[in-house]
């Protein structure tokens, strides 16, 4: 009965050793993730993640898209905002055009027809693209007077009146957007932001840098960018040079077309 017993207690053994060494491997072969969460940075930018050797995605295999708005280069002025509506709905602007209150336009005492303005709600935080083709306003001190559809959009409509501050902005030409059509356009964010003013600062202290309203999980932020390229490998060689050069963690991504 001895003889019969200690086999068993060896096998026993011997499957309990197996099963060890091979719990081991699984654990050393494991592909440790490093969870992201974004760090805020004084202000309120949040910082790239660090996408590296430890994390769930290779870097130069998945690339996130954004979608473009508008670039912004400067402050234009900060001031009250209001805006004019049905009373003046087809009616001939100072430009020409008749107003429609439908269109994201707005009176500006100064700025030339056509100017692209970037127009920022300080006191919500909504923010609107409007094309300037009328005069005004002229009360009150107010430097802008948008449309009933900007108005909305900005949610001032109740207000009548609310705090903004106005960018210069422009977007891309045909010209330019079709020399981008055969191919893909590659760009590094080293930074996003709530407010114009610090995306502004910010990119003022990289050479080259430039401000971009974007859309990125169903919000709108300032980004700021550097570079336009048109390989990801050149975006990513261009994006090792910076990190080895600066404390600036850069993050390629890939604009949307139009």
């Amino acid at each position: 009965m001895r003889l019969i017993v200690l086999p068993i207690c060896i096998v026993l053994v011997s499957s309990c050793s197996i099963v060890d060494n091979l719990r081991n491997r699984e654990e050393a072969a494991a592909l440790h993730v490093t969870p992201f969460v974004p760090d805020r940075l004084p202000g309120d930018s949040l910082k790239m993640p660090k996408l590296g050797h430890a994390s769930l995605f290779d870097p130069e295999t998945y690339i996130l898209k954004y979608d473009r708005i508008a670039e912004v280069s400067s402050l234009l002025d900060r001031g009250k905002a209001s805006w004019y509506g049905p009373n003046f709905h087809g009616k001939l602007t100072a430009s020409g055009e008749p107003y429609d209150m439908h269109a994201f336009t707005a009176a500006h005492p100064t700025l030339p027809f056509d100017t692209l303005v970037w127009v920022e709600n300080t006191d919500n935080g909504r923010m609107t693209l409007v094309r300037v083709n009328d005069r005004g306003p002229y009360a009150g001190n107010r430097v802008i007077d948008v449309s009933r559809e900007a108005a909305k959009e900005l949610r001032l409509m109740s207000s009548g009146v609310a705090n903004v501050n106005l960018y210069l902005a422009e977007r891309e030409g045909e010209e330019q957007s079709s020399k981008h059509t055969t191919g893909h356009i590659y760009t590094i964010q080293l930074g996003l932001f709530k407010t114009g003013s610090k995306a502004l600062s910010f990119a003022r202290e990289i050479e080259g840098a430039r401000v971009e309203v974007i859309h990125q999980q169903e919000e709108v932020y300032y980004g700021v960018f550097y570079g336009l390229f048109a390989s990801r490998r050149e975006a990513f060689r261009k994006q090792r040079r910076l990190e080895e050069q600066s404390d600036f963690d850069g993050f390629v991504k890939q604009r949307t077309a139009g």
